[in-house]
């Protein structure tokens, strides 16, 4: 019965957060963000305390492996609540969901970059063979500096992020270890959310 009674407030919460965020959706009105729909949203304490974390450890951007997700039968909203992100972080409450990519495969990151960082997301054309990798075509994902998820596979990695700012630029792939649920990009300009 508790479980029945969460998944439907894990509802409720995610289509009232989707109903919000329709409402705040604002569009770029000249510039590079001229016709793109970007979610602009209240900064809450906890993404602030995040982006002080990231400075201080001299990064460019925040990233967190949440686990793997079963899309096909987990909405995002009922995964967060079954992991207790929402109890334990409840930044995630403040985070649209719009702002998130899905691409086939199970592991799901959060990324928090900084205000002053330019953040792409491109398709990943991996070489397994080799280990090497180029960019694919850009995703539209976070003009505005809004934290975002990203879902996708780790083995033939779906997604490389670039961050750029203050002279430095930390481009990677999304990996980690799924035993210890800890990020692994091997990048002192990258911040694990969760260390």
């Amino acid at each position: 019965m508790k479980k029945v009674l969460l998944i439907l407030l894990a509802l409720v919460l995610s289509i009232s957060i989707i109903s919000c965020s329709k409402n705040d959706k604002v569009s770029g009105e000249n510039g590079d963000d001229a016709g793109n729909d970007v979610e602009i949203q209240d900064e809450s304490g906890e993404i602030s305390e995040q982006h002080k974390k990231i400075k201080e450890n001299g990064c460019l951007i925040g990233v967190a492996y949440l686990g793997e997700r079963d899309s096909a039968t987990e909405d995002l909203g009922v995964f967060l609540n079954r992991q207790s992100y929402w109890d334990e972080h409840p930044m995630f409450l403040d985070i649209s969901p719009i702002n998130f990519v899905e691409e086939s495969g199970a592991q799901l990151f959060l990324i928090i970059p900084l205000k002053d960082v330019t953040t792409k997301v491109y398709h990943c054309n991996y070489d397994a063979m080799d280990g090497t990798y180029e960019k694919g075509e850009e995703i539209d994902i976070s003009k505005k500096g809004a934290p975002f998820f990203l879902q996708g596979n780790m083995a033939d990695p779906s997604f490389v992020v670039v961050a750029e700012g203050n002279g430095k630029k930390a481009e990677f792939l999304l990996l980690a270890d799924t035993e210890k649920g800890k990020l692994v990009v091997g990048n002192e300009l990258v911040y694990d959310i969760f260390s």
